[in-house]
């Protein structure tokens, strides 16, 4: 139960059931239950952020008052733009999945993309585009 309660910030009422999975999954290793935030927090993205060379949309809820301060600074480092969804906190694909997903099929998939022609056209279209030819040396290597 105080997992439950310490997590009950971050998802509105009537998203008991949603906070209820993340518990149980959470519950699922609860000899590590806290690693996964405590590894988040010592995560440095900072150094990371120009070997991104892919197209990025940065995308927050406006009621995540850990990433939403950090906003625009992160945009200005990957030179992205954001996206602010209407509600939600930070489980806010589960929250908005349909506005999540339109602000991100949007950007993607009917904008067109630096360097392209046109739009790449649907999610299940855009594999006949093949290679794009901007992964890092990291993501070419998996």
């Amino acid at each position: 139960m105080v997992l439950w309660n310490r997590r009950r910030g971050f998802y509105r009422a009537g998203e008991e059931a949603a906070l209820n999975r993340y518990v149980i999954d959470a519950l699922s290793v609860p000899d590590r239950v806290e690693e996964g935030h405590e590894a988040v927090y010592r995560y440095r993205m900072e150094e990371r952020l120009v070997h991104i060379t892919a197209p990025v949309l940065a995308v927050c809820a406006p009621q995540d008052h850990y990433s939403l301060p950090a906003l625009e600074e992160l945009a200005a480092a990957l030179g992205c733009e954001t996206a602010v969804l209407s509600g939600g906190h930070v489980p806010a694909p589960e929250q908005l999945p349909g506005e999540f997903a339109d602000v991100v099929n949007r950007r993607f998939f009917a904008d067109v993309l630096p360097g392209r022609d046109g739009p790449l056209g649907t999610p299940g279209g855009a594999g006949a585009v093949g290679p794009q030819g901007v992964d890092t040396t990291l993501v070419e290597g998996r």
